[in-house]
């Protein structure tokens, strides 16, 4: 390698960034392609991608709530960075329990917007 360390280390932050920009615009897109289509403003549970965040998922809740104002909008906030390695049938179980009374909350539905995780 003949960069130095810490030019490494930049170079690999940018290219994480780089990812979820690129997954945030995809997002967006498909957000705003379906978006016309709905009947009525449905809740929203929004769940992040493998090894990153709710977080991460920020602006594309700040992006619905702008587009369709009083939506409820659920980030999920489990199973974080590393511990979206942890064996898949214990995130399933543990989501469940997050998203659960949101869900039941919305007798006519919610839409989900899930990365690579969800």
């Amino acid at each position: 390698n003949i960069l130095p360390h810490s030019l490494h280390n930049m170079a690999a932050r940018f290219k994480a960034v780089s990812r979820h920009m690129v997954q945030l615009t995809e997002m967006v897109i498909l957000a705003s392609t379906i978006a016309p289509y709905t009947n009525g403003y449905r809740p929203v549970v929004v769940l992040h991608g493998v090894l990153s965040s709710s977080v991460s998922m920020t602006d594309l809740v700040q992006f619905i709530q702008m587009a369709h104002p009083g939506t409820e909008v659920l980030n999920v906030d489990a199973f974080n960075d590393a511990d979206s390695l942890l064996p898949m049938w214990d995130q399933v179980n543990g989501v469940q329990a997050k998203i659960q009374s949101f869900v039941e909350g919305a007798p006519d539905g919610v839409h989900m917007i899930c990365c690579s995780q969800g």
